[in-house]
């Protein structure tokens, strides 16, 4: 499945970290997409470098700290030739590439070569329980 990291939005983040390399960065999202895509996701970040994550006093007032997942939504942009990853792909020796992410609770920046997306299962029961699927 070819996918733009701008169309992954509005699905939900059930976890996120580094792996045991802690040089990808992972996320396991589910979604209840159209096309026979519904499911739980794996969606992996390759060699990333600075990380910044971020809560804003606006998502910390209004957001449910006591859920276990949390919605990605507006979701990704991904800004071409940055100066940021212009200059670490020059250090590194890696072709890098700017991410950006909105959550309801926290935003991310960082630079990664590139992201794959994998498919898990078709288990999309808590995102159905929120919100409604797409025909």
């Amino acid at each position: 499945m070819e996918i733009k990291i701008e169309e992954i939005y509005d699905v939900l983040i059930l976890k996120h970290g580094f792996n045991s390399n802690n040089r990808e960065y992972v996320f396991l999202i589910e979604t209840n997409w159209i096309e026979n895509r519904a499911g739980q996701y794996l969606l992996t970040f390759k060699d990333c470098f600075e990380l910044k994550f971020q809560t804003t006093p606006e998502q910390v007032k209004t957001s449910d700290w006591d859920g276990d997942c949390v919605n990605l939504y507006p979701g990704f942009e991904s800004p071409q030739n940055s100066e940021n990853s212009i200059e670490w792909s020059r250090k590194t020796g890696y072709k890098l590439q700017e991410y950006n992410l909105m959550t309801e609770l926290f935003s991310m920046k960082f630079l990664a070569s590139e992201f794959q997306l994998k498919k898990l299962n078709n288990n999309a029961n808590l995102i159905n329980q929120i919100s409604v699927p797409i025909k």
